[in-house]
């Protein structure tokens, strides 16, 4: 008898639960003014079930250009995520405050989708809008961190494509709009490349709250020393955007247009060692990863070493490190960016078993470790004005099917910030571009050339070094007029085809 009632107790537990969840995914479906949202599967992330679409198949989705600012806030409505990423199938939190009484939020993922360059996954919600408590800035380091209560969360779908999206939040008295960048991951499913999003740089020059890690943009002309992923990006571009729009957006157009099978990730996961780069073909990047953690460089040379080909279409990667450390306001681990930029004044420098974790350059001392040793070339410059790429041994593999020959020029594409070969790079290295530029450093003009590297390491693996922070600009036009005139070009677009072929990846399209 107990039994048989036990036997009826878990039944109607059973159809209890069941009525629970399908009632949970009813919710979650509607897609209200609440605060929550999204649709696909819960839980921590990894997609349950679902298959998520490729590149190739993903863009073949209606697209739309809703996601474009067309009338940028100052402040009015600003936020940020409690992640810089989430696995497709998780949640995020969206943080926001505006001095608006409500205001509307659209979630797009960004790719080609037939030249309109978004897609649309969470139509509009009505939020009410709440003024959050602004931080104080720690006088002694600069640090200026959020401590704001969850405004919206996104239930992502495990049928999302991994990729860079957009949440655009829009005041509905003012139609004043801005943007909270986060990526959507997917460390399951193995592809051809896995492209990095440098948050850790976005964050280095994000001013919000009055300071960065540099002079120029803080206030009083003095940097930060440390700064924090808890707070909104004021954006170059557009408000919020990150860096995502000058630097990576046009790359990413230009990858998902041709359908490569690719899959994304940030700073974070790769500083956390949870890549497995056994399941990608490649890792590239091309935006600007100027900001990295001894972690981080420890994890990409073990990939390399162990046979994933690494791809840097860009310049001045790799170049200062970084520590993280923990919130100030909660004590969550890994939210504050740490760089000093002297061993003077690095705490971590005063002692010989944490003096490798310097915040200097990485070719400075105590940590005297050249990125060249990785990239295979370095920074030497910020240029005072575009330059061509020259090319200077056409019979290499990175030239094919591109009709350049010793000499020729492909105009203004090395542009931003530029790397060369100072000596620091394996024995084997090849330069196939020696493009003359001029450079300027504290107002006087040097003369140098960009290098356009690649070399294999002796796991087999391909390192491929563009030299040119801005290459992103000659795959795609859609982005670099906010800067200056698209310098598209066909040369590019075939170099960088190459470069992935050669990884042994290839384009749907």
């Amino acid at each position: 008898m107990g039994r048989l009632r036990g036997r009826a107790n878990r039944a109607r537990f059973f159809l209890l639960s069941l009525a629970m969840v399908l009632l949970c995914a009813a919710l979650q479906g509607c897609g209200s003014s609440g605060g929550s949202g999204g649709g696909g599967n819960g839980g921590g992330g990894g997609g349950g079930g679902t298959p998520p679409p490729t590149v190739f198949e993903e863009n073949q989705k209606t697209g739309t250009t809703d996601w474009q600012i067309t009338k940028a806030a100052i402040h009015q409505i600003e936020g940020y995520a409690s992640a810089p990423s989430v696995a497709r199938g998780g949640t995020i939190n969206f943080l926001i405050s505006t001095t608006s009484s409500s205001y509307t939020l659209q979630v797009f993922r960004m790719g080609w989708y037939g030249g309109k360059g978004g897609r649309s996954v969470l139509d509009p919600v009505t939020l009410t809008g709440t003024e959050q408590t602004q931080p104080t800035m720690d006088p002694t380091t600069g640090l200026v961190e959020c401590n704001w209560t969850s405004s919206y969360t996104l239930q992502t779908g495990g049928e999302w494509a991994s990729g860079a999206y957009l949440a655009k939040a829009t005041t509905t008295d003012t139609n004043l709009q801005t943007y909270i960048v986060f990526v959507v991951t997917d460390p399951t499913t193995h592809s051809d490349l896995l492209y990095n999003i440098p948050f850790f740089t976005y964050e280095a020059y994000n001013a919000w709250g009055g300071k960065s890690l540099y002079d120029f943009n803080s206030t009083d002309t003095v940097a930060a020393v440390k700064v924090s992923l808890n707070r909104p990006f004021i954006g170059i571009v557009e408000p919020g955007d990150g860096d995502l729009l000058l630097h990576d957006l046009d790359m990413i157009r230009f990858l998902e247009k041709h359908g490569w099978d690719m899959t994304y990730t940030t700073d974070v996961e790769l500083n956390a060692g949870t890549i497995k780069f056994g399941q990608y073909k490649a890792f590239i990047t091309g935006g600007h990863p100027e900001y990295w953690t001894k972690e981080m460089r420890d994890h990409i040379t073990a990939a390399r070493d162990g046979g994933t080909n690494l791809g840097f279409f860009t310049g001045n990667e790799m170049f200062w490190q970084i520590r993280l450390q923990p919130s100030s306001v909660s004590s969550a681990a890994n939210q504050t960016v740490v760089c000093y930029r002297s061993a003077a004044t690095d705490p971590d420098a005063s002692s010989s078993t944490t003096e490798s974790l310097t915040t200097v350059r990485w070719r400075d001392e105590p940590v005297s470790n050249p990125e060249q040793r990785v990239l295979g070339a370095m920074y030497n410059g910020s240029l005072y004005t575009p330059a061509d790429l020259v090319v200077s041994d056409a019979s290499s593999w990175v030239f094919a099917n591109t009709g350049l020959e010793n000499g020729s020029h492909v105009p203004l594409v090395v542009d931003g910030e530029m790397d060369s070969d100072l000596g620091f790079g394996p024995a084997n290295l090849n330069i196939v571009a020696q493009s003359p530029a001029v450079v300027i450093a504290l107002g006087v003009l040097y003369n140098r050339n960009a290098d356009m590297t690649w070399y294999q390491a002796s796991s087999g693996a391909i390192v491929f070094e563009a030299s040119s922070m801005r290459w992103s600009w000659g795959l795609e036009p859609f982005v670099s007029y906010h800067a200056r005139p698209a310098a598209t070009s066909a040369a590019m677009q075939q170099i960088t085809t190459n470069v992935l072929e050669k990884f042994g990846a290839m384009p749907k399209s």
